[in-house]
Protein backbone atom coordinates (compact mmCIF):
# COMPACT_ATOMS: atom_id res chain seq x y z
CA UNK A 1 0.00 0.00 0.00
CA UNK A 2 2.61 2.31 0.72
CA UNK A 3 4.91 2.50 -2.83
CA UNK A 4 1.11 3.09 -4.71
CA UNK A 5 0.82 6.05 -2.53
CA UNK A 6 4.05 7.54 -3.14
CA UNK A 7 3.10 6.74 -6.69
CA UNK A 8 0.13 8.41 -6.63
CA UNK A 9 1.78 11.76 -4.66
CA UNK A 10 4.19 11.75 -7.14
CA UNK A 11 1.28 12.01 -10.11
CA UNK A 12 -0.39 14.57 -7.76
CA UNK A 13 2.78 16.77 -7.39
CA UNK A 14 3.78 16.52 -11.46
CA UNK A 15 0.10 17.59 -12.21
CA UNK A 16 -0.32 20.49 -9.57
CA UNK A 17 3.23 21.91 -10.83
CA UNK A 18 1.61 21.79 -14.51
CA UNK A 19 -1.43 23.20 -13.42
CA UNK A 20 0.36 26.08 -11.88
CA UNK A 21 2.62 27.37 -14.87
CA UNK A 22 -0.51 26.86 -16.76
CA UNK A 23 -2.67 29.15 -14.34
CA UNK A 24 -0.14 31.38 -14.51
CA UNK A 25 -0.18 32.03 -17.92
CA UNK A 26 -4.10 32.14 -17.98
CA UNK A 27 -3.72 34.86 -15.08
CA UNK A 28 -1.82 36.92 -16.98
CA UNK A 29 -3.67 36.58 -20.62
CA UNK A 30 -6.70 37.09 -19.14
CA UNK A 31 -5.86 40.27 -16.54
CA UNK A 32 -7.29 43.48 -16.95
CA UNK A 33 -4.47 44.99 -19.93
CA UNK A 34 -4.88 43.90 -23.23
CA UNK A 35 -1.15 43.64 -23.82
CA UNK A 36 0.41 42.19 -27.45
CA UNK A 37 1.12 38.65 -27.17
CA UNK A 38 5.05 39.25 -27.38
CA UNK A 39 4.78 41.72 -24.00
CA UNK A 40 2.75 39.13 -22.47
CA UNK A 41 5.20 36.27 -22.98
CA UNK A 42 7.88 38.24 -21.15
CA UNK A 43 5.58 39.61 -18.42
CA UNK A 44 4.97 35.65 -18.43
CA UNK A 45 9.01 34.41 -18.50
CA UNK A 46 9.57 37.07 -15.58
CA UNK A 47 8.14 34.88 -12.99
CA UNK A 48 10.70 32.03 -13.87
CA UNK A 49 14.54 32.03 -12.98
CA UNK A 50 16.86 33.40 -15.59
CA UNK A 51 17.77 29.27 -16.37
CA UNK A 52 14.03 28.51 -17.06
CA UNK A 53 13.11 32.12 -18.63
CA UNK A 54 12.50 30.06 -21.70
CA UNK A 55 9.02 29.21 -23.28
CA UNK A 56 9.53 26.40 -25.36
CA UNK A 57 11.87 24.84 -22.00
CA UNK A 58 9.04 25.24 -20.05
CA UNK A 59 6.68 23.81 -22.45
CA UNK A 60 8.85 20.60 -22.70
CA UNK A 61 9.58 20.53 -19.09
CA UNK A 62 5.82 20.58 -18.59
CA UNK A 63 5.21 17.80 -21.26
CA UNK A 64 7.78 15.68 -19.60
CA UNK A 65 6.06 16.39 -15.91
CA UNK A 66 2.87 15.26 -17.64
CA UNK A 67 4.34 12.23 -18.86
CA UNK A 68 6.03 11.06 -15.52
CA UNK A 69 2.40 11.80 -13.76
CA UNK A 70 0.87 9.25 -16.12
CA UNK A 71 3.22 6.67 -15.95
CA UNK A 72 2.90 6.87 -12.01
CA UNK A 73 -0.85 7.18 -11.82
CA UNK A 74 -0.73 3.96 -13.66
CA UNK A 75 1.47 2.14 -11.66
CA UNK A 76 -0.35 3.29 -8.95
CA UNK A 77 -3.63 2.21 -10.06
CA UNK A 78 -1.95 -1.80 -10.69
CA UNK A 79 -1.65 -2.30 -7.06
CA UNK A 80 -4.55 0.11 -5.61
CA UNK A 81 -7.75 -1.88 -4.26
CA UNK A 82 -9.32 0.76 -3.02
CA UNK A 83 -11.80 1.98 -5.92
CA UNK A 84 -11.64 5.45 -4.73
CA UNK A 85 -8.16 6.19 -5.17
CA UNK A 86 -8.43 4.33 -8.81
CA UNK A 87 -10.77 5.96 -9.76
CA UNK A 88 -9.56 9.60 -8.94
CA UNK A 89 -6.07 8.24 -10.49
CA UNK A 90 -8.03 7.41 -13.41
CA UNK A 91 -9.77 10.93 -13.84
CA UNK A 92 -6.05 12.57 -13.01
CA UNK A 93 -4.91 10.59 -15.80
CA UNK A 94 -7.59 11.69 -18.11
CA UNK A 95 -6.93 14.94 -17.10
CA UNK A 96 -3.36 15.24 -17.80
CA UNK A 97 -3.91 13.81 -21.04
CA UNK A 98 -6.08 16.56 -21.98
CA UNK A 99 -3.06 18.74 -20.80
CA UNK A 100 -0.41 16.75 -22.65
CA UNK A 101 -1.68 17.44 -25.54
CA UNK A 102 -2.89 20.92 -25.02
CA UNK A 103 0.74 21.36 -24.25
CA UNK A 104 1.90 19.21 -27.58
CA UNK A 105 -0.32 21.42 -29.31
CA UNK A 106 1.08 24.56 -28.20
CA UNK A 107 4.47 23.61 -29.86
CA UNK A 108 3.13 23.48 -33.35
Amino acid sequence: MKKELIFSLIGYACVFIVCLVMGLWIFLATSGEKLPFNELKQNYLRYFPALLANALLITVIDIVLLGISILFFNLANNRIISSGWKLTNKLLIGLSCVLLFWQVFSLM
